[in-house]
């Protein structure tokens, strides 16, 4: 069934199997960064239709194998699992074979490749490729499918008019796409500004002049001696603070103190250390990578049985504003809060803070253990070298401001409404990104229906084009196939 109603004049429309010569598996073996080359390319390393070969490893392979899986430029690089919609032109390519999860297709004329190169980046491509892919846990496609993949092939001369119409039309998205790029780092510089400013004082400084702050009940040194809150954890605090030279410390707005974690908290306790066991449905077991400023992301959560959930849950079962922090990993000094209506355990690299709130709000000393602060403290405390982390013990007596109840109310509702104009900052942005997506879609959308250029009646019909590659491929399968062998006479 054609993919396409109706083509242009001198227009065709044709599969894989015509222009490619050959559609190959890739190479299995390890990868290693101890080998410089050959590189070994990997679907990880294929990235928004480019590759960044400093971080591509190596491959033991033999002289043989290397000429059978070397890439060349206008290859046609194809993921053939999981992320089947990754594909890319090989350009500029260093001594380097492919993975075994990677599909090559040598094509037979050269002059089509950018052509091809447009089209996998098309939704024309794109929803045939989502169409095929077949697995039960990942997608997949194999060679046969991917050699049926219809495209729309015009005249030679009209694809260069055509790519290069495109180009020019990309040029301006492409310039409007790197300063968005700037976006992300300037939305999270801003959010650490505040949050820094936060948690000096500075953004209640205004409030505190107009405001009578002397009805708080941990004011002074001399009021927590005489039996205030916080009297039994004081003397380690002060431990505590000798050891980090208070003296040192910034000075805090009036009626603030420093003190930590292990202060304002009823109880700080450790994930379990052992991998839990996952099941289909049950219940909810969080991991670090779930984690996200401020708050959990459980749209990709694994779930565990409630034999095991009871298990993690033994020490506390986390509630409702308890805060979670990654302390190892990749997601790392990351604190977000335990939603409402959801029971979770803890996977592993984290641990669980329940805050007393007569002395601190949980959303706010969430928001401190976000601060640039705190994390600094977490830095300087990582240990180990083969799974860098802060030790729970560490993390207790981080040195933390602690402003007056009524001040942490205030400063949480200012947090609260510059982080609103962040995140609307921030969707301003993705929206953007989007309208620029959609108009290269829309662009590469006229191309393939021939509605970007006008056509030359002068120009080679893209039949004369196609029966040529026809021709060539049927001579290259010639060359290259073996002869009968003799029977041994006796």
């Amino acid at each position: 069934m054609s993919q396409f109603d109706e083509l242009p004049e001198g227009w065709i429309e044709t599969i894989f199997s015509e222009i490619f010569y050959s559609l190959q598996y890739g190479y299995t073996a390890s990868a290693s960064f101890d080998i410089n080359e050959p590189k070994f390319l990997r679907i990880t390393d294929i990235q928004d239709h480019g590759v960044d070969w400093e971080k591509v490893p190596g491959c033991l392979i033999s002289s043989e194998n290397i000429s059978k899986y070397l890439i060349a430029d206008d290859d046609i690089l194809f993921a053939r699992t999981g992320s089947i919609e990754k594909a890319w032109r090989a350009q500029n390519v260093p001594l380097s074979v492919f993975a075994s999860y990677l599909i090559r297709g040598k094509l037979v004329d050269r002059s089509i490749s950018v052509w091809i190169e447009k089209f996998i980046k098309s939704f024309c491509y794109l929803n045939q490729i989502g169409a095929i892919g077949a697995g039960t846990g990942r997608n997949n496609i194999n060679a046969k499918n991917l050699s049926q993949v219809s495209f729309p092939l015009p005249p030679l001369n009209e694809q260069r008019r055509i790519v290069a119409k495109i180009e020019a039309l990309g040029a301006h998205s492409r310039r409007s796409r790197e300063a968005l790029d700037a976006v992300p780092g300037l939305i999270e510089q801003f959010r650490q500004s505040v949050l820094a400013a936060a948690f000096r004082g500075d953004l209640t400084a205004d409030w505190r002049s107009k405001n009578n702050n002397r009805d708080q009940y941990y004011l002074t040194a001399e009021e927590l001696e005489l039996g205030q809150p916080f009297k039994q954890a004081r003397c380690q605090t002060e431990k505590i603070l000798e050891l980090e030279n208070v003296s040192a410390l910034p000075k805090l707005p009036d009626g603030w103190f420093w003190g930590t974690p292990n202060l304002v908290c009823q109880d700080i306790v450790d994930c379990p250390h052992t991998t839990a066991k996952y099941t289909e449905t049950g219940k909810i077991l969080v991991r670090t990578s779930d984690f996200r400023v401020g708050h959990l992301d459980l749209t990709n959560v694994k779930f565990v049985n409630k034999e095991t959930f009871e298990k993690r849950t033994k020490r506390l079962k986390p509630l409702h504003q308890d805060i979670l922090y990654s302390r190892e990993g990749g997601i790392f000094g990351v604190a977000c809060l335990v939603p409402s209506d959801v029971e979770i355990c803890m996977g592993q690299r984290m641990m669980l803070l329940r805050v007393d709130r007569d002395y601190y709000v949980p959303e706010l000393l969430m928001w401190a253990m976000n601060s640039p602060q705190f994390f600094r403290q977490a830095s300087q405390h990582v240990t180990g070298s083969a799974s860098p982390h802060v030790n729970v013990g560490d993390i207790k007596n981080f040195v933390l401001p602690i402003p007056p109840l009524k001040e942490q109310k205030e400063i949480l509702s200012v947090i609260r409404r510059m982080l609103q104009s962040i995140q609307k900052a921030s969707d301003t942005y993705l929206s953007l990104l989007k309208d620029l997506s959609d108009l290269d879609q829309s662009i590469l959308a006229k191309a393939f229906r021939g509605e970007l250029v006008p056509q030359d009646p002068n120009d080679e019909p893209a039949s004369v084009l196609l029966e040529r590659i026809r021709a060539e491929r049927e001579q290259l399968a010639a060359a290259t196939k073996p002869g009968k062998r003799r029977r041994k006479q006796p």
